[in-house]
């Protein structure tokens, strides 16, 4: 009986969101950018902005979870959603 050799993995948590979410993310952060009146809505979590930025309820969801007082420190939580961690 040949016995097979066990290997260990190390489980990582997987990317918050898809390619896809993460083009229609960019394209909000892209535009709230230029544009200080969006930047408010980002920040005061308009639900609005789904509809106009193609967002589903499930990254909405996501999004309304950051806190954060400042653009900057939003755009560097949602960084933090899109890095895998090892557990």
């Amino acid at each position: 009986m040949v016995m097979r050799e066990r290997t260990i993995t190390s489980i990582t948590a997987l990317p918050a969101f898809t390619q896809k979410e993460m083009r229609n993310i960019n394209k909000l952060l892209q535009q709230a950018l230029l544009n200080g009146q969006l930047k408010q809505r980002l920040m005061r979590k308009d639900v609005t902005l789904c509809a106009e930025f193609g967002l589903s309820n499930s990254v909405w969801e996501q999004l309304s979870k950051i806190r954060a007082i400042s653009f900057a420190e939003f755009c560097g939580e949602l960084n933090q959603l899109q890095e895998p961690s090892n557990l």
